[in-house]
């Protein structure tokens, strides 16, 4: 089973209380089950633990059980981001939380304005990247070059996998795998 958040597929969710040690680098989320649906607590990242009392001992247990309701209604998903390091996950961290503000999550300029970088290519840029023509990755808009989709995870290629309908497309990463639905 599989949770979608923004372009981000989590893993999961299983109860908080079947979690067990170790845990890589990955984006987790933190989730209060009410009846048929799942809340967004908590959204943390993770270097790597083998602690089994992580999330128990963790600054915001207190918060997370007090909006779930008992600590036997936490669950937990996670986004697996292998050989990441900090930044990379806390780029991902910040787009989740200023997107959905989650109740736990202290809430400072740094998260709720996540950075972005613009990369530009011209026609006649030949470069290789990935096995491609850096050129063959841009497409003409009014006579402007602009690069064809980028990966917010890693900063790969995009491709076109599939059309989802008329007018939207699901894209995948050709690095990490991570996909993404964009209107055509």
């Amino acid at each position: 089973m599989s949770i979608q958040v923004l372009q981000y597929e989590f893993l999961g969710p299983i109860k908080l209380s079947e979690w067990g040690p170790p845990m890589g680098e990955l984006v987790y989320m933190i989730m209060g089950r009410d009846k048929d649906r799942f809340n967004m607590l908590y959204v943390g990242d993770c270097d790597n633990t083998d602690d089994k009392a992580f999330f128990v001992q963790h600054e915001q247990f207190k918060c997370w059980v007090e909006r779930a309701g008992s600590d036997t209604s936490l669950y937990l998903a996670v986004f697996p981001m292998k050989d990441s390091d900090a930044k990379r996950r806390q780029t991902v961290l910040s787009r989740i939380v200023a997107n959905y503000h989650p109740p736990c999550n202290p809430v400072n300029a740094e998260t709720i304005r996540p950075s972005y970088n613009v990369r530009r290519t011209t026609p006649d840029d030949t470069e290789k990247k990935d096995g491609l023509d850096a050129a063959s990755s841009t497409e003409e808009v009014e006579g402007i070059a602009t690069p064809g989709i980028s990966c917010p995870c890693c900063g790969s290629s995009m491709h076109k996998e599939k059309a989802v309908s008329v007018t939207s497309s699901l894209y995948r990463c050709s690095s990490c795998g991570m996909s993404d639905t964009r209107i055509d």
